[in-house]
């Protein structure tokens, strides 16, 4: 019974009411009672923590199964005996060894499994995270993790099941389309190298010959079908994933793109803002990052015209960086369209340029956006850009 009692305040009572018997005869009762206020609140506080917990547990789409140190399960949801199909029973005994017994009948590598989890169980501090593969073609992100205390006490294992079948093969998908791209552009540029080569031998014959009006724009147009071979390849390869990525400085990057690229245009100047308490080095793969300067360089001096300035400086808040002109700019309502596979504005511009600018910062995580320039040129920011302490 619980109450208001006086001079005591709210109190929570526990008694117990036994008959009392004298020679066999019930002559009263003998009443026992303590007071037990805290535990009462305590077993109330693990009941509400344990209410939330379940809850919880029923609400993610994971499947979560929890094993104590003596290896009995202790906690699991619903998601998790719908995902793995296991009998109800054999969760509800706690009876660990019969329910991997039962994992290791679904998935594709049965022993491997066990092993895997026998080592865990072997490292109790140890967490890992893996894919598994069922024998039925699903595909489970598994992470497990001790079950530890503020004090450091450990209680047992976590582990949770995400199916990703679906993502798993879409990333198999594109690395299949990605493969027949890169195939696919790899044949054209190299079908179309033979016959280009003999255009120019027989346009360098024609020189030898006559001077015609004609030579010219004959040059140009065999000059400008070799980027189209070129620039289909690499736009092929820039959605291809990078893999580990590295510190990189983005001045010696910057500088070496700048040289290859304004080579011819001694009228054309690079200038950097001023960020010199900032360090110009970002977490990027080198050899992309440099495809990502050549293409916004060789945008703005194509479309800037002689002698167009660039300056390159770093975001204020922190997320990346920009390159910006003093050319003509970019209208408001072609700024998505620049970024599409053979849009340009150029006569002898091939429209892959800002394509693979944003091919590159995508794979890279980052996203890139075109706006106007301070000195109302176009100003292209790229964001999501990780700078290493």
């Amino acid at each position: 019974m619980s109450g208001e009692f006086p001079g005591h305040g709210y109190e929570v009572l526990e008694y117990r009411l036994t008959p009392l018997v004298i020679d066999g005869t019930v002559e009263g009762v003998v009443s026992v009672t303590r007071e037990v206020t805290e535990q009462r609140e305590h077993e109330m506080k693990i009941a509400r923590q344990r209410s939330v917990l379940k809850a919880q547990q029923e609400a993610v789409i994971d499947g979560i199964l929890v094993v104590d140190e003596d290896e009995t399960i202790v906690s699991y949801n619903e998601r998790f005996v719908d995902m793995w199909g296991i009998p109800r029973d054999i969760v509800e005994r706690g009876d660990e060894e019969v329910a991997l017994e039962w994992a290791m009948e679904q998935v594709a590598e049965p022993e491997a499994f066990r092993v895997d989890v026998e080592a865990l169980y072997e490292h109790p501090q140890m967490s890992a995270r893996d894919e598994l593969e069922l024998a039925d073609g699903r595909v489970f992100d598994r992470y497990t993790a001790p079950v530890v205390a503020e004090d450091g006490t450990r209680f047992g294992r976590l582990w949770t099941f995400r199916d990703i079948t679906d993502l798993t093969e879409q990333k198999r998908e594109l690395a299949r389309q990605n493969e027949r791209l890169e195939e696919f552009a790899g044949a054209v540029s190299h079908d179309l190298q033979n016959p280009l080569q003999v255009a120019r031998s027989r346009l360098m014959l024609a020189r030898e010959e006559c001077d015609s009006v004609h030579l010219d724009p004959l040059d140009n147009a065999l000059q400008r079908m070799n980027d189209i071979a070129d620039n289909v390849l690499r736009l092929a390869r820039e959605g291809v994933d990078i893999g580990v990525t590295e510190p990189v400085d983005l001045r010696e990057t910057i500088d070496a793109a700048w040289t290859i690229v304004a080579d011819g245009d001694e009228a054309a100047e690079l200038r950097y803002a001023t960020d010199e308490n900032r360090k110009w080095i970002a977490e990027a793969d080198s050899d992309r990052l440099s495809g990502l300067f050549e293409n916004l360089f060789g945008n703005a001096i194509e479309h800037g015209g002689p002698g167009v300035t660039v300056s390159v400086g770093l975001l204020n808040d922190g997320t990346g960086f920009y390159v910006s002109d003093d050319g003509p700019g970019i209208p408001a309502d072609e700024r998505e369209q620049v970024f599409e596979a053979g849009y340009s504005t150029a006569e002898d511009g091939t429209g892959f340029g800002l394509r693979i600018a944003r091919q590159i910062a995508e794979v890279h995580g980052w996203e890139i956006r075109v706006t106007d320039s301070e000195d109302g040129g176009a100003r292209f920011e790229i964001t999501g850009v990780e700078f290493p302490e």
